[in-house]
């Protein structure tokens, strides 16, 4: 089987940065004791001449992550929201095949899609460390992940044409759905706030839950994931990116 080759590391702090636990946004290049001073990670650097565009939608979780990924990246991403432009809605139907939100229109004309492949992509051309690749913030990105696509399904589920669910996937996905609950929880609990794409991932997952899967009432008894959550949220960036509901 091929293997991706690893990106090289071109100092021994690059090395001690992909090692250590998820943390503030960390400027590549600098020391591990300069996160400290990245600890709002509000700042917005703008790196080149171009500007990639970034068609969302408000509500979307997983436009969300591309989106936080954009702001915290320090590049010029302009965002461009398909639900309240038409004209903007014909960009995206006419960029790539899978017409589906997020996608991440480059200079070249080239559509990225898939939110894993646009963050990791953004990441790429940043100068600003976004991507941890300690199995823990893999693992923490993948539950993440995972939650975020159960509570999708059985969303959908919920509202069959056929006016008939499932009451197995509904099931299935909801035992699924508080496992990730208590898995972030066990995870995050007495974690500080920080910025890379596992907490982006985390942090747009619950705040849709509060929308799609608001019966879970998954702050109950998550005293830690809830104190997490809401420090987070004291970030602009991921304030103002929230769904609306």
């Amino acid at each position: 089987m091929n293997r991706i080759p690893r990106l090289p590391a071109t100092s021994r702090t690059h090395f001690l940065l992909a090692l250590s636990p998820p943390r503030s946004i960390v400027p590549r290049g600098n020391t591990i004791n300069s996160a400290a001073a990245w600890s709002g990670a509000t700042q917005h650097w703008i790196s080149g001449e171009t500007t990639m565009k970034l068609l969302h939608a408000q509500n979307s979780p997983y436009a969300r992550r591309a989106r936080l990924a954009a702001r915290f990246s320090g590049l010029k991403i302009e965002e461009l929201d398909v639900s309240k432009d038409p004209a903007t809605r014909k960009v995206l139907d006419g960029a790539g095949p899978s017409a589906k939100i997020p996608g991440l229109l480059l200079d070249d004309g080239t559509c990225l899609c898939e939110t894993l492949i646009i963050g990791r992509y953004i990441d790429a051309q940043s100068p600003n460390s976004l991507m941890d690749y300690a199995p823990k913030s893999l693992e923490l990105e993948g539950i993440a992940s995972v939650l975020m696509d159960a509570t999708y399904k059985r969303i959908k589920e919920r509202l069959a044409e056929d006016g008939a669910p499932s009451p197995t996937v509904l099931k299935t996905e909801t035992d699924r759905i508080t496992r990730c609950y208590d898995a972030l929880d066990a995870r995050l609990s007495g974690q500080s706030a920080s910025f890379n794409l596992a907490t982006i991932a985390a942090v747009s997952a619950l705040g849709y839950a509060d929308w799609r899967g608001a019966d879970d009432n998954w702050r109950e008894g998550r005293d830690g994931l809830t104190a997490w959550y809401d420090a987070m949220m004291e970030n602009k960036d991921i304030a103002e990116t929230a769904p609306i509901f």
